[in-house]
């Protein structure tokens, strides 16, 4: 199983501080790194293909949504044979498994 953090709630991927901070604890580079910039923004595991750190992983499931600035974090489990891709409309975000697509104005 392939375990990947998505956001179920409009507005976009944002962790607090505080998340951040957890994370950072258990040796994160990426976290780390985040929480050194002046102005802390909360999106170093923003982009899909972070999505899958263990470290986030273990922190979204021990803290839940209070791990997110205004949003709705979940994990979720895909089997290790399906490739996936995060789709993303208004900051809410599913797992959609990848197919191929043929169009005639290509």
């Amino acid at each position: 199983m392939v375990r990947v953090v998505i956001n179920c709630a409009f507005g976009g991927f944002q962790l607090t501080r505080k998340a951040t901070e957890m994370i950072a604890a258990r040796g994160n580079a990426l976290a780390i790194e985040d929480l050194t910039l002046v102005q802390f923004y909360g999106f170093a595991f923003s982009d899909h293909e972070r999505r899958t750190d263990p470290d986030l992983v273990a922190v979204i499931e021990e803290i839940g949504n209070i791990a997110g600035n205004g949003t709705s974090l979940k994990v979720i489990d895909i089997p290790d044979d399906v490739k996936w891709y995060i789709d993303e409309y208004d900051g809410a975000e599913s797992i959609h498994e990848e197919h191929r697509v043929w169009r005639g104005d290509e």
